[in-house]
């Protein structure tokens, strides 16, 4: 092969790689997104405890064979640590992450945490997303609870 054909080849690589890929993906579309319905436990977070926060998750009915992507499960930007499918429990998958993740919460009566995530439906990439309320609080050095000035 010459230089020359070897140039060619390369640059036409090169406009392939980077004009065609990105234009095909920006003509595809946005990734759908599906509105999950989240259920938050523990109902009161002390963002000073070390346990676990618990989301269930559950789809519309039309979404009966979705395929969560574990990695892509965040709360509040926060990375779940383990999540099952637990279908027919009127739930479809369960997510949990590390109480201490959300020790920069701001304390308060309703403060809502959004789950965010992606998943497979029919071989197609959707995007997820459901939120919920629930109360957070900080306990002090003597386990007194601090009241948040708005809440006194």
């Amino acid at each position: 092969m010459n230089t020359r054909t070897l140039t060619y080849s390369i640059l036409m690589a090169a406009i392939l790689l980077f004009c065609v890929v990105p234009m095909a993906s920006a003509l595809a579309g946005p990734t759908p997104t599906v509105d999950a319905t989240i259920r938050i436990t523990p109902n009161t977070l002390n963002i000073d405890s070390h346990g676990t926060v618990t989301a269930f998750i559950t789809f519309p009915e039309e979404y009966d064979e979705i395929e969560v992507l574990p990695e892509s499960v965040t709360c509040e930007g926060n990375d779940m640590v383990k999540g099952i499918v637990v279908r027919g429990n009127g739930h479809d998958y369960l997510a949990k992450f590390n109480a201490e993740d959300f020790s920069e919460l701001t304390p308060g009566d309703e403060v809502t945490l959004t789950v965010r995530g992606q998943a497979y439906f029919d071989d197609e990439l959707i995007d997820f997303e459901g939120s919920d309320v629930i109360r957070v609080i900080e306990n002090g050095k003597n386990g007194k609870l601090f009241q948040n000035k708005n809440n006194q």
